[in-house]
């Protein structure tokens, strides 16, 4: 039994061994400065609120929006489904406005 695992062990080392090394045969692809392509703030027109950043949330209830928003609040779930024209404005913890995105 040894000696068959022995011939097979040898027998694939040696095939093997005469495949000659060959790296031209492979491209190796180099990533150009990849740019991210996210979501734009412009499709759901955040880019206009982010004069809001920074300010307390009881801002939000004073303002009419000309987009869908939704406020997330620190620490809560919300579901992941991403709309283009929706704006997600992100509370931090002390209620503060921290982000305005589109989503």
């Amino acid at each position: 039994m040894r000696k068959t695992n022995a011939v097979i062990i040898l027998g694939s080392v040696l095939a093997l061994s005469g495949c000659p090394y060959q790296p031209s045969r492979f491209e190796v692809h180099k990533p150009s400065a990849i740019k991210d392509t996210g979501p734009s703030n412009s499709s759901c027109k955040a880019d206009k609120l982010q004069y809001l950043v920074g300010e307390y949330r009881s801002v939000i209830d004073t303002l009419t929006f000309e987009m869908p928003i939704r406020v997330e609040e620190h620490g809560k779930a919300y579901t992941l489904e991403y709309l283009e024209k929706r704006a997600r404005i992100i509370l931090n913890e002390q209620m503060f406005i921290k982000q305005i995105v589109c989503g």
